[in-house]
This record gives structure tokens, C-alpha cells and sequence, in this order.
């Protein structure tokens, strides 16, 4: 390929991608090494027709020895000094981080030369960071992914752009690069951990790539129309999750991202499964946190009532949440389902255990369970029937047959629990058997109060039935006597 060609290629390219514009002050990742040494000298061309700065950064991460190093620095000042190019030097001891986080020295490299980067322009006002990334690299990525299972999203390559960070020599494969540094005779360094095929990306580069272009020697150039066709499809999918994300049905702050099941349950699967990747990035985590297995389970948790009310999706970082709403006066009908995904540990409110105590006649006692909020009353009424209905309205109540002065006990429900329901001629039912006729949410059931007299017998069920021990209230019965009676009043706090 000719140098006029390359030129006319890499301007075109950034000007097509809007990569640089008059006035940016451009922040080069320089290694000193064919590709960035090739990326510093086209930029330098470039410089004054487009009307941008050219800065430089070098990195030593301590891998390899002193003495190689140090001759890569002198090599790097003196390229940057022909050129006429600031450099900006940085030290990051990469083998002793990655020992104590526990990554490999490759992922570390990498987390650390974009901090550093992203910090020195942030510092210096550097609005545009330069990678000399190209389409072998692009696809050393993609088959990286593949072979460690990626998700689809992961298989558009290397981003041309991704915030301040652009690529301007994605266009152009390796073999292009190197022969239009030696038509333009730019020296650069060699690095020697690049023949080491104990890294990952080296043995993909070495013994991957060149296999598979037995097989195809136009690899680069099908991988790189793949990529662009899953660059667009995976836009389309992400303006979805954005959509979603960002059209009023989510809650967000900080701290969780709030969603309702049935608007989640109308989305696409694709969309389902990008907008799990879209929340763990917006708690600071790589969508490579998440395997597809991962992100499976958190659908399935969405969609499945029956999966509990928590599940961690990425341990000790990321977890879902089922936050559904009931109306307990009702019978405990589900009003709302809604899902949490946090990356805090939050305490599980349903679910939770009724403290058991008493109730005197004339006590009055506010109870909070399970994300309900209780309020017991007992008392004695002997006045008008208005009055008594007006005490009664807008509570579960009953009437405790004449002359009941003992103490009530309130607890929680058990298993082997049972009860004699009002209006089965004294037969017996296990109280289990009844939260399953009435529907009642297995995740909440300990949380509803069972009322008992002071022989044991269960009066009640919460705000769901009553026993053939107690009435419910009558005009036509109690019109003309004094009544002992029991309200339960409710509602859901969650």
C-alpha cells in the first residue's frame, strides 16, 4: 500500500468517525512500539490540516527487565522530541497490583494504562485519548471473547470510539501498518514480551490468527464487515435497554435501579439481556462481569415468582431484589411486582417472623412486619350501634363471645398450624392449606398474624378468615347489648 493512499485511508477514516476536530488536544498512548510509533507519526502529518495538539504519555509497567526499559524510554523522548511532541511519563508496578487483586497481568495492564491515561487528561485538559489499536487487534479481541464466551454484545470488536478514547487506526491491519512505516522509514522499539505466548492475546496473535488465514486469507477484512454488522445491531439493542432504562418506568439513584415485572416482561429477550449488562454498568461494573449464565439467572428470577425474594447475580457486588406490594385488608392481593438491582446487600423485610405477645382487654398495640404495619386494638363497647360501627369501619374485626376478659396472644404462623373456620360445622383446616386456597404469597406468610385465646384456639388469620370461635359483627345480633371486640387494622409500608 502506497503512502499516499495510507494517508488519504487514515483521514478519511477520522473524518468519517469525527475522531478529531480543530481545536482537540490529543493525549497519545505511546509505547514506542510499530504501531503507536506509526499513530505519532501520522498524527504529526495530520496536526496542522485538521488543526489539533499532539501530546504523549509512556507507561512503564515493570514487567519486563530495567535495562530493556530503559532503552525504550530514551527511544520514546527521542521520537517525542523529533517530533516535537510533549511526553508525559508514568510508573504503575503492574505485577504487584495484579498479585493483589488477583487478575491476570494482562487485565491489569490494561485497567491501569486506561486510569492513567484517562487521569493525565483530566489533569492536563486533554479532551481526546489516542490508541493506535487496528483490525488485528480487533480481532485477537472478538476470538478472545469467543473462546471464553462472550456475549454477542462483546462481538463488535474494539470500539472506534468509547467516550474520550478514539482508535484512528482501526481501518488499517497490521501487514498495512508495517509497510507504510517502512515506505516511510519510522523506527520504533520492539517489545520482547510480544513472542510470549504464556499471554493470552500473544498466543491468539501467533498461532490463532495465522491457522485460521490458512483457511481464509481475507479473515481481517470478513471479520471487520462482521463487526461492523454487530456494531449496528448491537446499537439498535442498546438504544432499547437505554430506552427502557431511561423512559420513566425505572427508578434510579445511587444505590438501585427500581423496575416493575410486567413492563420488563413486554420487552424482547435480546433487550431483557442487554438491559441486565446496562444496570451492572451503571453500578461501575464490565458487562464482562456477567457470564450469560449470570445474566439467565437474573431473568429468570424476574420472571419466576416462585425464585425467592434475592439472588446475587456478581458476589459481594451486584444483587436483585423482589419488592412486590400487597393490600392486607384484601387478603393480601397482590397490588404491585416490582424487582431491585443493587450493588449494596440489602435486608430481607419479607418474610420476617411476628414477635409473639399479648393483648390485654382495652390494650391498643402498632406492630411492624414483614413491610406491614399492624395496629391490634381490643376493647369493650356498650353504646350506640352508630358508634360501634364508626370504631369498626375500615378494619378486620370480630366479636369474642360474652364475657371473654382473658388475654389474646398474636403470633406467627406455624407449620402443623390449624383452625376451626366459621361456617364448616367445626371441622378442622390446616392454616397452610388455607393460605394456598386464598392465594397468599408463600414469602409473606410468616409475616401474618395469627389471633389466639388464652386456651390456644386460633380466633383469626390476619386480615383472611375468621374461626367458629369469634363473630363477625352484626347489627341485628348485637344491637341491644354490650360487645367485647377485636380490630385488626393494616397496611403494606413497603
Amino acid at each position: 500500500m502506497s503512502k499516499s493512499i495510507f494517508e488519504i485511508n487514515f483521514l478519511g477514516f477520522i473524518k468519517k468517525n469525527g475522531l478529531l476536530v480543530c481545536g482537540d488536544r490529543v493525549l497519545l498512548a505511546y509505547s514506542g512500539g510499530l504501531d503507536s510509533s506509526c499513530l505519532l507519526h501520522l498524527l504529526s502529518v495530520m496536526k496542522k490540516k485538521i488543526g489539533f495538539e499532539i501530546f504523549a504519555l509512556y507507561l512503564d509497567h515493570n514487567i519486563r527487565l530495567r535495562s530493556e526499559i530503559n532503552a525504550e524510554l530514551a527511544f520514546v523522548r527521542s521520537s517525542c522530541q523529533k517530533y516535537g511532541v510533549e511526553l508525559h511519563e508514568r510508573f504503575s508496578d503492574i505485577p504487584k497490583i495484579s498479585r493483589e487483586c488477583g487478575r491476570s497481568l494482562e487485565e491489569t495492564a490494561r485497567e491501569s494504562r486506561y486510569n492513567i491515561l484517562k487521569e493525565a487528561a483530566r489533569v492536563n485538559g486533554f479532551n481526546k485519548i489516542a490508541t493506535a489499536h487496528h483490525l488485528d487487534d480487533s480481532a485477537e479481541s472478538l476470538m478472545l471473547r469467543l473462546v471464553k464466551g462472550g456475549s454477542p454484545s462483546s462481538f463488535s470488536g474494539i470500539g472506534i470510539q468509547s467516550g474520550e478514547i478514539i482508535r484512528p487506526l482501526l481501518f488499517a491491519a497490521k501487514a498495512d501498518i508495517a509497510s507504510y512505516a517502512t515506505l516511510k522509514n519510522i523506527t520504533h522499539s520492539t517489545d520482547s514480551t510480544n513472542s510470549d505466548t504464556g499471554y493470552e492475546r500473544n498466543f491468539v496473535r501467533s498461532k490463532i490468527i495465522p491457522a485460521i488465514k490458512e483457511l481464509n486469507e481475507n479473515f481481517l477484512a470478513k471479520i471487520s464487515t462482521f463487526q461492523d454488522i454487530q456494531r449496528v445491531e448491537n446499537d439498535f439493542i442498546d438504544s432499547a435497554a437505554v430506552k427502557f432504562y431511561s423512559g420513566g418506568l425505572v427508578k434510579v439513584n445511587k444505590e438501585f435501579i427500581e423496575f416493575g415485572v410486567s413492563d420488563f416482561l413486554e420487552l424482547h429477550l435480546a433487550v431483557k439481556r442487554r438491559f441486565i449488562l446496562y444496570a451492572a454498568r451503571a453500578f461501575g461494573l464490565k458487562s464482562s462481569s456477567l457470564n450469560f449464565a449470570s445474566v439467565n439467572a437474573a431473568i429468570s428470577f424476574i420472571e419466576n415468582k416462585n425464585s425467592g425474594v434475592e439472588c446475587e447475580l456478581v458476589s459481594g457486588r451486584l444483587y436483585i431484589y423482589r419488592k412486590n406490594s400487597y393490600e392486607p385488608y384484601e387478603k393480601y392481593r397482590m397490588s404491585g411486582e416490582n424487582i431491585i438491582i443493587s450493588n449494596k446487600k440489602r435486608k430481607i423485610i419479607r418474610g420476617e417472623e411476628i414477635s409473639e405477645f399479648e393483648l390485654d382487654c382495652e390494650d391498643t398495640k402498632l406492630v411492624s412486619c414483614g413491610g406491614f404495619l399492624y395496629e391490634f386494638k381490643r376493647g369493650f363497647y356498650d353504646g350506640e350501634l352508630d358508634g360501634l360501627c364508626e370504631i369498626c369501619r375500615g378494619s378486620f374485626n370480630f366479636i369474642l363471645p360474652s364475657g371473654s376478659l382473658g388475654k389474646l396472644r398474636v403470633k406467627s404462623f406455624a407449620c402443623g398450624d390449624y383452625f376451626k373456620p366459621r361456617g364448616m360445622n367445626g371441622k378442622t383446616q390446616k392454616i397452610s392449606d388455607l393460605f394456598i386456597n386464598e392465594k397468599i404469597d408463600r414469602t409473606i406468610r410468616k409475616s401474618v398474624p395469627l389471633i389466639l385465646n388464652a386456651d390456644g384456639d386460633v380466633l383469626a388469620i390476619g386480615n383472611i378468615k375468621l374461626s367458629e370461635y369469634v363473630s363477625a359483627f352484626d347489627a341485628k345480633v348485637f344491637k341491644n347489648s354490650g360487645v367485647n371486640y377485636f380490630l385488626l387494622s393494616s397496611k403494606d409500608i413497603l
